[in-house]
């Protein structure tokens, strides 16, 4: 039998699109003889939420397009993840998620598929094909029935770092059972949340291939007979018999931590690493793509400092975006220096983007002029720093009305856990595009994307990273050093640990005092961020956990 999975691009809440570009898929899929195409969880609305009247009327158009679907169908068997609502013992409504087989029923010389565990089952050509959702898929307390076939796994799951944990757990399943497993995920952004994309074949060997991070209407396609052959030179799989093999989950720490590791896992870690980097650049590219396209956008302007933050921003951009639709603006002050104009001028030649450049003073003296009579004799402080951060952001909102082109915000995960940035200022902004990276994060994403050559000017790297705000100011001047600031933050914001237990990880308990102090009274400041480009599992931002921090429950 000819399986085909696809993760065509969706918008949550748009079913008329989502049921075409399904439709796309599905005809592609006839054209190779598939029997079966896989489409992910919730494929039809995506994850949405709303009012109970909107809830029914989703539902509603979703029952329609899935006639609309069987009918043009013609015989191929359809599998896809659907939304379903319940009200509670208390009334209030409960979304839930439902398995949908359209033209798929159970042979008439064989008994109807009976679920197992949290598995489904249904037949289509006299197989038996077992189904279940991704985060049920990975308790792994129920296996399938000994005669399914195939297993097929539905998510619509977020990418995060940890994706390739998440293939080794899959992998070991299907090991575990000897049957190949269809994972179908969704693709492309739900809101600013990028998802894990990625559906995949898993042969039971440790051979798998994959669609990739973007969304596409091309399925994936597995002959069963086929995915046992001895011989890939004679099999219709013989791309996928020949493909890569999943690497193991780790051993946790089995093996002495005072073992000498051999060159070979020096080399294999340095390979990890950057596969690592790889597929972070990609979802960071692949988040802007399809922000872009979700909101019917095209172009981009960012201010280019001179410094790694905008830097990186810029070089996404231009490979998300392509060079001509993105636009970088030069907005240097009097304490700006001509290493940081001559940096980001070399940056925007290398990613062959135009720009433009706007001195900012005239605008900052104007503002202290008006405000003078009101500060009267007061000393300058960080209110006349914010000035300069205010006027660019003015000059650069002014330039996105006037041209149409969508400003890219350029803050980072730490300096929004610790409030280093002005309100109005250097936050705003349309998409916050490493607005979940660490500091840390940044700088080896830059080195990677250097790697092959040299697009961030090496000087950007190497400089103590400053926001040149009044003369020889850098971050450290306010903060701890990036390296102990980014763990910090790592073991309050991902993992949750309480402060007292930060000296037990290498933090300084003065230093742990002062972070968790920062963290908490710069919440307020990071709800006014604009959307996160989400590809961590502890974002900052509304729905995810602010209260916790902002209340103190983790810190």
């Amino acid at each position: 039998m000819r399986i085909g999975v696809a993760q065509p691009r969706h918008k949550p809440g748009d079913v008329e699109f989502n049921r075409l570009q399904m439709l796309e898929a599905a005809n592609l899929a006839q054209e190779n003889g598939c029997e079966l195409l896989i489409f992910p969880r919730r494929a039809l609305t995506g994850r949405i939420t709303g009012s109970e009247p909107q809830l029914h009327k989703l539902l509603e158009m979703q029952e329609h397009a899935l006639m609309w679907l069987s009918e043009h169908l013609g015989t191929m068997a359809v599998c896809l993840g659907t939304m379903g609502i319940r009200k509670q013992g208390d009334g209030e409504l409960s979304i839930n998620d439902c398995i949908t087989l359209l033209n798929g029923r159970p042979e008439d010389d064989l008994p109807p598929a009976q679920p197992h565990g949290v598995w489904q089952g249904f037949y289509v050509g006299g197989k038996r094909i077992d189904v279940c959702l991704y985060n049920h898929a990975l308790l792994g307390k129920e296996l399938s029935t000994p005669e399914a076939e195939l297993l097929v796994v539905l998510t619509e799951e977020g990418w995060t770092t940890a994706y390739p944990t998440v293939q080794a757990k899959l992998n070991a399943l299907a090991t575990a059972t000897k049957k190949t497993i269809v994972l179908a995920s969704g693709a492309g952004i739900a809101g600013s949340r990028v998802l894990q994309g990625n559906s995949s074949i898993l042969l039971p060997t440790g051979r798998f291939q994959t669609l990739g991070l973007s969304p596409s209407t091309t399925p994936l396609i597995l002959d069963t007979e086929d995915s046992q052959h001895s011989d890939p030179e004679d099999s219709e799989n013989n791309n996928l018999l020949n493909s890569p093999i999943i690497p193991s989950l780790p051993t946790n720490g089995e093996e002495s931590k005072d073992a000498v590791p051999s060159s070979q896992d020096v080399a294999a870690q340095h390979e990890q690493g950057d596969a690592q980097l790889q597929a972070l650049a990609d979802a960071l590219e692949v988040g802007i793509r399809e922000w872009f396209y979700s909101n019917r956008l095209s172009r981009a302007v960012l201010g280019l400092s001179g410094g790694i933050d905008s830097a990186l921003v810029a070089t996404l951009a231009q490979r998300a975006l392509g060079a001509e639709n993105v636009l970088g603006v030069l907005l240097p002050s009097r304490y700006t220096s001509q290493q940081s104009v001559d940096d980001a001028l070399q940056l925007a030649q290398n990613l062959g983007m135009e720009t433009k450049t706007i001195l900012i003073d005239p605008v900052c003296t104007q503002a202290e002029q008006a405000l003078s009579p009101i500060f009267g004799s007061m000393p300058p402080d960080t209110t006349e720093e914010n000035i300069q951060a205010r006027a660019r952001a003015l000059l650069l909102m002014g330039i996105s009305n006037k041209l149409g082109h969508v400003l890219l915000n350029t803050s980072n995960k730490s300096e929004a856990a610790v409030g280093y940035s002005t309100m109005y200022g250097d936050m705003c902004g349309a998409l916050a595009v490493i607005g979940d990276l660490y500091k840390e994060q940044i700088y080896a994403l830059a080195r990677w994307l250097n790697m092959e050559k040299t697009v961030i000017p090496e000087q950007i790297i190497n400089r103590p990273p400053t926001a040149e705000l009044r003369p020889d100011q850098t971050d450290q001047d306010s903060l701890p050093p990036y390296s102990v600031l980014d763990h910090a933050l790592h073991l309050l914001v991902d993992l949750g640990l309480p402060t007292a237990q930060l000296p037990e990880h290498g933090i300084p308990q003065e230093t742990a005092e002062q972070v968790q102090k920062l963290v908490r009274q710069s919440a307020y400041k990071r709800e006014q961020m604009p959307p996160i480009l989400k590809i961590s599992n502890e974002p900052f931002g509304k729905a995810n956990g602010e209260i916790n921090l902002k209340g103190g429950w983790v810190l």
